[in-house]
């Protein structure tokens, strides 16, 4: 089986990228940013990148688990919260995706489903497609939960490409899990080659969601599914938002954010079967972002102190965006007819 995922930092730096591919390329392979995902937010460790689902309403001192060593990724209790929270996002993702065909029971926070989804109309998993992988936590999450499946991640940074084949060869999993430096936008894939695609936060990346959508039903059997997480705008943020989306989008440099319907009203070949709105988990996320960062500004990890600030600003932003109902989160679940 193989089952292909794409993330945040999934789109190549080729002439046939993006301008909006091209600087993600640029941002995710730059030094700070390699620090800070890597070592604030702990995606050396585990390889997530990506908004978190918390069992507490604060991420508080008390609540984010034991550190690790001086100078690790799990130095921070804050860090070790998000990595679990991480973890527990992707649990959900993974499970959906591997789901058996006809085993439907319950839509829970683990991620099983409810009957009325229609998993009797769900392809045998044989291959999925990880787009805009990042640092291959998921692939290897797959491949754990099911010794059978295969997983290619397609995915834009280089330097993030590299960790993740590096850790692949390391578990003695490059037989089984492909990295391809490519965007989401231009997958160089064959027409209905794959079952599954999974992506987590990474489609607010592209200057056309439109056409991620379109190439994504093109690269889908029929009766295969795309699951997926991203930061959306809702329709608050839409009308209301303002002077404070703008901020938000300062600080990844977009030009805006897709809502909900951006996707739904894509193309008729995907099919909408459920929409799991879990948008209450940001806020606390990006407090736990900032939490871990300002919890580590003492020490030596060789972030710029620009960086610092631009950080600190922009999630600042967003943790406003999100309590105000400006932002919106949670899983996407299509149907290729």
């Amino acid at each position: 089986r193989v089952i292909i995922f794409l993330s945040m930092a999934c789109c190549a730096a080729s002439a046939s990228a993006s301008a909006s591919a091209l600087e993600a390329a640029r941002y995710y392979s730059s030094k700070n940013a390699s620090l800070f995902y890597g070592m604030i937010w702990g995606a050396s460790i585990n390889g997530f990148a990506h908004v978190g689902v918390y069992d507490e309403e604060n991420c508080g001192e008390g609540s984010c688990g034991a550190g690790g060593s001086p100078g690790s990724p799990g130095d921070s209790p804050f860090t070790s919260r998000l990595m679990a929270a991480s973890s527990s996002a992707t649990r959900i993702l993974v499970k959906r995706a591997l789901a058996p065909r006809g085993h439907a029971d319950s839509l829970d926070d683990d991620g099983d489903y409810a009957s009325e989804i229609g998993c009797e109309d769900f392809l045998a998993v044989n291959h999925v497609v990880d787009l805009g992988a990042g640092y291959g936590g998921t692939a290897r999450k797959l491949c754990a939960l099911n010794d059978n499946v295969k997983v290619t991640c397609v995915n834009i940074s280089r330097v993030e490409n590299d960790h993740n084949k590096a850790v692949n060869k390391a578990e003695h999993l490059e037989g089984r899990i492909d990295v391809i430096t490519a965007s989401f936008d231009d997958v160089p894939l064959a027409d209905a080659s794959c079952d599954v695609v999974v992506s987590q936060d990474a489609f607010l990346h592209a200057d056309d969601r439109t056409r991620v959508m379109v190439e994504i039903a093109r690269i889908l059997r029929p009766g295969g599914r795309l699951i997926f997480t991203d930061i959306m705008q809702s329709e608050s943020g839409a009308t209301r938002g303002g002077a404070l989306m703008e901020a938000v989008l300062k600080r990844l440099q977009l030009n805006n954010l897709g809502g909900a319907r951006t996707y739904t009203g894509a193309t008729s070949a995907l099919r909408l079967v459920h929409f799991d709105d879990r948008s209450d988990q940001l806020a606390k996320h990006y407090r736990c972002v900032q939490s871990a960062l300002q919890s580590r500004e003492h020490e030596s990890l060789s972030l710029s102190d620009a960086y610092r600030a631009s950080m600190n600003e922009g999630l600042r932003a967003w943790i406003d965006a999100a309590d105000a109902g400006h932002l919106a989160w949670g899983y996407l679940e299509f149907l290729r007819v």
